[in-house]
């Protein structure tokens, strides 16, 4: 899995930033970390950061201008370097090399004012706030085209819904991530997978298994898949096993089906996702019901 995260420097304060007493406040640690705080304001019906949660999602995301004068900046740098409308990461990425401008990338502090807005088939589903400079370099890695399409994993904690205002028209749950990484898709035939938010324990071990790193399968059964070019996945199930230790393990089964001779054949992988990184407990293996 090919990470695109970093952290380290703070990031600078935007010019439309979150109030200090909604979902998040721009409290920063030594390391420059964004830390989600508490909202403060003490009322029934707060959504704020005591509902935080892990995700662990596979989608695609975009810039989004909360501001029509910051949709302006960029539509106006755009222009002078003669680009599309929509090529985000071009003109945050601009090296001036020339010296017209005081800064090497004159641009960049438009990347760091815009909201980044995550979608899941085209939906908007998630607000991501970048924890540093560096995680924002992230942000404009995983915008920039690639060729084939790749989604973007993001691996992180859920807080409330934005204030109103915060991102234009959308209200949306707040993630601030741990990790962005392209999306490693396997040989399991997961185009088959229904989309999901991330938000649920099973949700997050399905993902981790269709997008997380290769050495959830094995190279030899990887290899025997591509092989039997008949087997079709059906359908994936997934259950929590019964505690262990105090440890959430989620049992995924993908169930195949052999069109040459209309047989059925599972594999099966045990996710530990107790805590915001899941992990294997029990290697993807032949499933015997």
């Amino acid at each position: 899995m090919d990470t695109l995260s970093g952290e380290a420097s703070p990031i600078k304060s935007p010019a439309h930033p979150l109030p200090s007493t909604e979902v998040v406040a721009e409290a920063t640690t030594n390391a420059g970390m964004i830390i989600p705080q508490g909202c403060g304001c003490g009322g029934g019906s707060c959504d704020c950061a005591s509902t935080s949660a892990a995700v662990y999602v596979a989608g695609t995301l975009q810039p989004f201008f909360p501001s029509l004068d910051l949709r302006k900046e960029f539509e106006g740098a755009a222009k002078m370097l003669n680009l599309e409308g929509d090529q985000y990461a071009r003109v945050f990425n601009y090296k001036d090399d020339g010296g017209g401008f005081l800064s090497n990338r004159p641009f960049l502090y438009i990347a760091e004012q815009v909201r980044w807005v995550f979608s899941i088939d085209s939906v908007d589903t998630y607000i991501l706030v970048p924890r540093s400079a560096e995680q924002l370099e992230t942000f404009i890695a995983a915008i920039t085209p690639q060729v084939p399409v790749v989604k973007t994993v993001v691996i992180g904690e859920r807080q409330g819904k934005s204030p109103p205002g915060y991102c234009g028209h959308l209200q949306l749950p707040i993630v601030f991530p741990a990790l962005l990484a392209n999306a490693n898709e396997k040989t399991l035939g997961t185009a088959a997978l229904k989309s999901n938010d991330g938000s649920t324990d099973i949700d997050r071990a399905v993902n981790f298994i269709a997008f997380g790193p290769v050495q959830v399968i094995s190279d030899e059964l990887e290899q025997e898949i591509q092989r039997k070019k008949e087997l079709k996945l059906q359908r994936i199930e997934a259950h929590i096993i019964d505690p262990v230790a105090d440890r959430i393990i989620v049992k995924v089964i993908f169930e195949y089906q052999n069109s040459a001779w209309s047989s059925q054949v599972s594999y099966y992988c045990d996710v530990d996702v107790t805590n915001d990184f899941p992990f294997v407990v029990t290697p993807m293996s032949l499933y015997a019901q």
